[in-house]
């Protein structure tokens, strides 16, 4: 079952991502957090590290989230990311038709991850 499916379905309330990753606020400040607007937003609770934590989660259409927590008695915010740490390559025209995905043309770029298989596709336009 896909991660969107799981989420939809709720038969991963309250369970920690997989691949969840504590971050440098420097590292969330310079990540696509900025750039790209969630798929869903959502609030759980799960053990990370030994301690329960309360987390809200911003998920992105390629399964990459972000999540930040705070430590109310530390007075501090923590960063996190899971899902894939994407390693993405465009991959031509031809490649894409023999794989079954669409690919629209010159200014149409398709990226495919390394690691999971994910496609990212846009138009640059350029």
């Amino acid at each position: 079952m896909a991660y969107w499916e799981e989420i939809q379905s709720n038969k991963n309330f309250n369970k920690c991502p997989d691949n969840f990753r504590e971050i440098t606020e420097a590292g969330f400040a310079k990540s696509w957090f900025f750039t790209y607007s969630p798929k869903t937003v959502e609030h759980r609770q799960f053990k990370f590290e030994g301690k329960t934590g309360s987390f809200h989660m911003f998920n992105f259409h390629t399964g990459v989230g972000f999540a930040i927590s705070n430590d109310y008695w530390e007075g501090k915010i923590r960063y996190f990311q899971y899902g894939c740490d994407h390693n993405w390559v465009e991959i031509s025209q031809k490649q894409a038709i023999e794989e079954g995905i669409a690919h629209m043309g010159y200014q149409f770029h398709v990226n495919k991850c390394t690691k999971c298989g994910e496609i990212w596709s846009y138009d640059s336009s350029d």
